[in-house]
């Protein structure tokens, strides 16, 4: 006698449905992307516009101090001392550490600019701005000295502090009133006296700090985009809900 024997297989053993991302719905694809952005993009996304930054600020005279960085191996490595937070708060920013001197060729170093970076605007007036005052010490007070602190617990271009050095010409005899009267009063000329350089210096070199916390934002932006994002889910597959599989 031949019995014939039906084996039921439980809903739960029902081999779990995978989709594609083009596959999943408008909701789920959301998900996903949201998922994904959690733990992306990776820490060090910025080492590249750091490198940039540190680039065109020696262009106009500012010497980034550098900072050390732990690495998975348990060693350093040496980066510059540039910091942000960001990008949804109000009080989010960059800054940086390192010193200002005058450019020995401001012309040159304005050249440098543009031509790095010939569409910058933004960028074109700053570097104009450290060019103009570079020549004006180049003039008076050829070793002036700017040194930036970060100075907060904060990042932004209102956490530093600055320590102006603009020392006397050697030549000036430190008795002979005639000529400290002659060098102050082409300070007060140039605008290079002691409040009227600060209040100038460390304009320019703030908007230097937005300047840059302005393309890390844009940079950000573009790599969290759902453009770029959707060309990484593209490998992956999902559950019907969005959250992945594999």
């Amino acid at each position: 006698m031949n019995i014939a024997v039906s084996i039921a297989i439980p809903d739960d053993e029902e081999k779990q449905t995978e989709l594609s991302f083009d596959e999943l719905s408008d909701r789920a694809k959301e998900k996903a992307r949201d998922n994904y952005r959690q733990n992306y993009p990776d820490d060090g996304w910025w080492d590249s516009s750091y490198e940039d930054f540190d680039k065109i600020a020696d262009m106009m005279g500012i010497c980034i101090a550098t900072k050390q960085v732990p690495l998975m191996n348990g060693k350093n490595k040496s980066v510059p001392a540039i910091y942000f937070s960001g990008f949804w708060c109000q009080g989010d920013g960059a800054c940086f550490e390192g010193n200002w001197y005058p450019e020995k060729d401001p012309l040159a170093s304005l050249t440098k600019v543009m031509g790095h970076a010939p569409n910058d605007a933004d960028l074109h007036e700053i570097a104009f701005g450290l060019a103009h005052l570079s020549e004006r010490c180049n003039q008076l007070i050829p070793e002036a000295r700017v040194k930036v602190e970060h100075n907060s617990r904060y990042y932004h271009s209102n956490s530093v502090s600055y320590d102006i050095d603009l020392p006397m010409p050697i030549h000036i005899q430190e008795g002979n009133e005639l000529q400290h009267m002659v060098f102050d009063g082409l300070r007060t000329k140039l605008d290079l006296d002691d409040e009227a350089f600060e209040t100038e210096v460390s304009d320019l070199l703030r908007r230097f700090m937005d300047w840059m916390y302005g393309l890390l934002e844009e940079e950000h932006e573009h790599l969290t985009s759902d453009e770029v994002i959707d060309q990484y889910l593209e490998e992956m597959k999902f559950d019907e809900d969005g959250e992945a599989i594999y």
